[in-house]
C-alpha cells in the first residue's frame, strides 16, 4: 500500500460495511470516537488485545463523562459497520450506539476473554 493510501484510505480503517470509520467518528466526541475506532479497526492492525483494551478503556472514559449522541445518520452508520461485525465486537458497537457504555464495555471485556 503507498504512503498516499495509508494516509487517506488505511485498509484498517475502511471495511466491508462500506462505511468508513472516520465517517462514524466525525461526529462523536473523543472518547467514544476512539471507543469505536478501536473496535473498528480491531482483527486489522496490530494487537487485537490491546486494541480491545484501548476500546474498554475509553468506553469507560465516555460512560464517566456522560457522552451521548441522538442524530439518524450517525446512527445509521453504526447500525451498518455493526452488521458486518461478529459476536461481541458488533453488540459493543450497536451498545455504543444507544451510549450505553457500560454494556458497550462489558461486550467490549467478553470479547477479550474470548480472544
Amino acid at each position: 500500500m503507498s504512503d498516499i493510501e495509508m494516509i487517506n484510505q488505511p485498509k484498517h480503517y475502511n471495511d466491508e460495511s462500506g462505511v468508513p470509520c472516520c465517517d462514524v467518528t466525525d461526529f462523536m466526541m473523543f472518547n467514544s470516537g476512539n471507543c469505536f475506532k478501536y473496535l473498528y479497526r480491531c482483527g486489522s492492525k496490530f494487537d487485537d488485545i490491546e486494541d480491545l483494551k484501548k476500546a474498554k478503556w475509553y468506553s469507560n472514559r465516555a460512560g464517566g463523562l456522560g457522552e451521548s449522541y441522538d442524530d439518524n445518520n450517525w446512527a445509521k452508520n453504526i447500525r451498518e459497520v455493526a452488521r458486518h461485525r461478529d459476536g461481541n465486537i458488533g453488540e459493543a458497537m450497536i451498545q455504543i450506539r444507544h451510549s450505553k457504555w457500560s454494556s458497550a464495555a462489558l461486550a467490549i471485556k467478553d470479547e477479550i476473554a474470548r480472544l
